[in-house]
């Protein structure tokens, strides 16, 4: 991810285009999701086009699927509740705390042929908390939940890639 400071036309470009993205997935329109996404990638602005699908993915609008995201083959084939073990780049995360004033994590874990949504419980999170940061490679085991409409994955641990 670029870190540069924006200009301010550039800041003015991916400002309309995340406003024309989070209007469109407010409404549902999932062609006006990826119409949006794909105008900030033609105005020279990837990372923000990379960003804005990994949003729509993480606060799981209908829209997730057209914004370019799918399912792992080899997670494909995982029955609900089975422990599994996943390896992929975060690229979105969401902080939450519970109500019980507790903090947890939704990332969107990146695999080499999808995606998937990753829910971090509390004791997981105060664990292994640490490895989590954009861009980074992980390794997740978790179980599987297939009873939404897009499964995820509730992570159990969570370690770095070993490096080369």
């Amino acid at each position: 991810m670029n870190h540069r400071q924006l200009s301010q036309g550039e800041y003015a470009v991916r400002a309309a285009g995340f406003g024309q993205v989070w209007t469109a997935a407010a409404r549902d329109d999932a062609a006006g999701v990826a119409d949006a996404i794909d105008q900030l990638a033609a105005a020279g602005m990837p990372d923000a086009a990379a960003e804005a699908r990994a949003a729509m993915f993480l606060h799981g609008r209908a829209a997730w699927t057209t914004a370019g995201f799918a399912e792992p083959t080899g997670f494909r084939d995982v029955a609900d509740g089975v422990v599994c073990q996943l390896t992929g780049t975060v690229v979105a995360r969401l902080p939450l705390m519970t109500f019980q004033n507790r903090p947890h994590m939704r990332l969107v874990l990146v695999c080499d042929d999808g995606a998937v949504l990753v829910h971090v419980p509390p004791l997981t999170y105060e664990r292994y908390g640490y490895h989590i940061a954009r861009g980074e490679g992980v390794i997740v085991a978790g179980r599987v939940d297939r009873r939404d409409v897009r499964p995820t994955l509730m992570a159990l641990q969570i370690d770095e890639v070993p490096g080369p």
